[in-house]
């Protein structure tokens, strides 16, 4: 008669998370279970950088961080996981190294390439939320249709200058809008078409206000938090302005001939990587993946 060790939080994980402990509606229970998640980080600049450190410092158990490009001085104002030393290095082995270290209870994966349709037919399967910050439209419309063919719920934004844009898609969006498209749907990114809410050239030709960035930033992690613990989390699609400071509701009128909503749910595909582990151990070093 086998027997499996409960999982339990250390003494030092208690101190580690005190202070969110003692939020009224957070218990160690959520805590365990925030330790046994997820979640997928594509793209680690201005939204991936503190996205990423607000979800370790939370205690979700495995962050998978995804992106080729190397860290520019041109970045350290806005993305505060590097240092001037870390110019040229990966951007993923570098925010890494900075989470491995700010947080040894939890386990960080790094993908040192952008990602492609490829890599993510093999990721999507094995987390449970996608953070999309990424920074080009391609990225962020092949991240649309593989979260509904997944069926994975997911949230992202865009930001260049003083503007900014902020989503979340539930699993269940394509579903709702399969049956017979009502009038109050919500739509997907590509029901957008050519609106879809990224500047051409991006943060590189028009600026970035890092405050802007980092608030959207934290408004991903809240979001991605609260679905995690099991809160209900509503679609949305809104707009951020930083002149008000404030967020603007908007709604994506559903196409019917939206060729993402129609596609059929993909079949789970074989990963190579290993599958996640029922029980996490404390990883300071955690592996590096080149797919």
């Amino acid at each position: 008669m086998s027997f499996v060790k409960p999982i339990t939080l250390s003494d030092n994980e208690f101190l580690y998370y005190s202070r969110q402990l003692l939020l009224p509606d957070w218990s160690e229970s959520q805590q365990l279970a925030l330790k046994q998640k997820t979640v997928l980080i594509i793209g680690l600049g201005g939204l991936g950088c503190p996205a990423a450190t607000y979800l370790a410092g939370a205690g979700v158990g495995q962050l998978w961080l995804c992106d080729g490009d190397k860290v520019e001085l041109s970045n350290l104002p806005r993305q505060p996981l590097y240092k001037p030393a870390d110019v040229g290095m990966l951007k993923a082995t570098a925010a890494k190294a900075a989470l491995s270290a700010y947080n040894p209870f939890i386990q960080i994966t790094a993908f040192t390439q952008n990602a492609d349709e490829q890599m993510l037919h093999l990721l999507l399967t094995k987390v449970d939320f996608v953070l999309d910050c990424s920074d080009n439209l391609a990225t962020k419309l092949l991240l649309n249709r593989l979260c509904l063919q997944y069926q994975r719920s997911w949230a992202g934004a865009s930001a260049v200058a003083y503007q900014g844009y902020s989503w979340f898609m539930p699993a269940s969006v394509k579903e709702d809008k399969a049956a017979s498209l009502p009038q109050n749907t919500t739509g997907c990114l590509q029901c957008l078409g050519h609106n879809v809410p990224l500047a051409v050239g991006g943060c590189s030709s028009q600026g970035a206000y890092a405050p802007l960035v980092a608030t959207l930033a934290l408004q991903l992690c809240i979001t991605a938090l609260d679905f995690l613990r099991g809160i209900a989390v509503k679609t949305r699609f809104q707009l951020y302005q930083h002149q008000n400071q404030n967020f603007v509701p908007l709604s994506i009128a559903v196409d019917p001939q939206c060729s993402v909503c129609q596609l059929p749910r993909l079949q789970h595909i074989k990963s190579p990587l290993p599958a996640r582990p029922q029980q996490q151990k404390t990883c300071n070093q955690p592996e590096e993946h080149g797919l």
